[in-house]
């Protein structure tokens, strides 16, 4: 079992890193479009396809849905948790107010459950946990349109976005393993893993861009990431992840 674990992560590295130097050939060539400054605005005339690259910086809130049958009836969500998502983003203009957005982000949402003494009760040795907390660190690679108003204000004008995530599993943490039910459980089955090596989200964001000096700008914004596939390994358990995001930004 820990052979096909190391060479599933392997294999996983090279999925992460595959797609990582596809984005960046996109990206590059992407990047040798025209644009135009209209100076007296301080807004962007975008000829042909145009890069603005940049980075945002997101705390959260990292909430789920969870359904258990079976063994897992007794399962159901502890609360949600503050984390935080980092990382690149690339708008991708073809027209001057639309753009194909993506990205590189550093994500660690939070999954905690709460089940009944029972569900542990015939692991050795004997314990009494009922809550289950992991941290999940994600990968996350947006496939997302964004779409611009005119300016509402001197050099400030509306976005709404909207598009998938694709999610990769880079690890996942049980938090305080000798009280967490849910890893003493698999590990008492000899399991490694509760959940899944990734996850497909549904993203829908809306925020303001103020424009800087030539093409740079600050951006803020919320958004929210709906999971959209069971993230546990167990066919009886069933969670899906539901997130609100503070999205801040700077784009060159």
């Amino acid at each position: 079992m820990k052979k096909t674990f190391k060479k599933s992560c392997k294999i996983r590295q090279k999925i992460v890193l595959s797609g990582v130097l596809l984005l960046v050939s996109f990206l590059t060539r992407a990047q040798s479009g025209e644009t135009g400054l209209d100076d007296r605005r301080g807004m962007i005339r975008y000829h042909g396809s145009r890069i603005q690259m940049g980075f945002k910086f997101s705390p959260f809130i990292s909430g789920h849905s969870v359904e258990g049958i079976n063994q897992y009836r007794s399962f159901e969500s502890n609360g949600a948790g503050g984390r935080i998502s980092l990382g690149p983003v690339a708008d991708i203009f073809f027209a001057e107010k639309y753009a194909f957005s993506t990205g590189l982000w550093y994500t660690v949402k939070r999954v905690s459950l709460r089940s009944a003494a029972s569900f542990v009760a015939d692991v050795t040795p004997p314990t009494a946990a009922t809550t289950s907390t992991y941290n999940l660190q994600y990968l996350q690679i947006p496939l997302t349109f964004k779409m611009f108003t005119n300016e509402v204000a001197d050099r400030f004008r509306i976005y709404v976005q909207f598009g998938a995530l694709a999610d990769i599993k880079l690890a996942e943490k049980p938090i305080n393993r000798p009280l967490n039910a849910l890893y003493l459980y698999n590990a008492s089955k000899g399991r490694t893993r509760a959940f899944s090596f990734g996850d497909l989200d549904l993203l829908l964001a809306a925020g303001g861009e103020y424009a800087l000096a030539g093409s740079d700008a600050l951006f803020f914004g919320i958004s929210y990431q709906r999971g959209l596939t069971n993230v546990s390994r167990a066919g009886d358990l069933t969670i899906k992840h539901n997130c609100f995001f503070l999205d801040l930004g700077y784009k060159f």
